[in-house]
């Protein structure tokens, strides 16, 4: 019985506290230190910090363990893609080095499984090197799980929805310049 409560406790859906499309300071303001967290450092050149280059756009970085309020998430990041204040994406990236500890725990891959559908991982999960997406109500959830160069392993849980996505895709890309829908 209890260990079966410890991997129900492990795979259980985070509650974000926050939902896309929802405005990020209405819901984070005074909590988690959020203003230190936003990615637009001083040491970062101009020409290189996508906040300064992409106006509008906001990276917000949290330990899982913290925003989910929960211990089974160790090693992973949450990421938060904010729009002129309005959550666009959430992502949850194991934070590997090349001991590669989340990714051979399978944390995301369980967590993905549990939360958005199965999906087949081949013989041996852990040689799956490759993507799943699932498409349902306008929104979109991408688990990806690929080896790099260095052999360490880039795994996330990319999570948005149709609206966000296009405009993301084409203001990281310098297609478009994002305008404050609130203007």
């Amino acid at each position: 019985m209890a260990y079966m409560l410890l991997v129900s406790a492990a795979i259980a859906k985070c509650d974000f506290g926050i939902k896309i499309g929802e405005n990020i300071s209405d819901k984070f303001e005074g909590q988690y230190g959020i203003a230190n967290k936003i990615a637009e450092e001083e040491n970062i050149p101009e020409e290189e910090n996508i906040y300064v280059e992409n106006n509008g756009i906001q990276f917000i970085y949290f330990d899982a363990n913290e925003i989910c309020n929960t211990s089974s998430l160790k090693d992973i990041e949450i990421e938060f893609t904010v729009l002129y204040d309005e959550l666009a994406s959430i992502r949850m990236t194991a934070i590997n080095d090349e001991k590669n500890i989340p990714t051979k725990k399978f944390t995301l891959m369980k967590y993905a499984k549990s939360n958005y559908g199965d999906f087949d991982t081949g013989f041996d999960p852990e040689t799956f090197n490759d993507f799943y997406h699932w498409r349902k109500n306008k929104s979109l959830v991408i688990y990806s799980r690929t080896i790099n160069k260095d052999n360490i392993w880039d795994e996330e849980i990319y999570i948005t929805n149709d609206r966000y996505e296009e405009a993301i895709n084409l203001a990281l890309s310098g297609e478009i310049e994002i305008k404050n829908s609130n203007e």
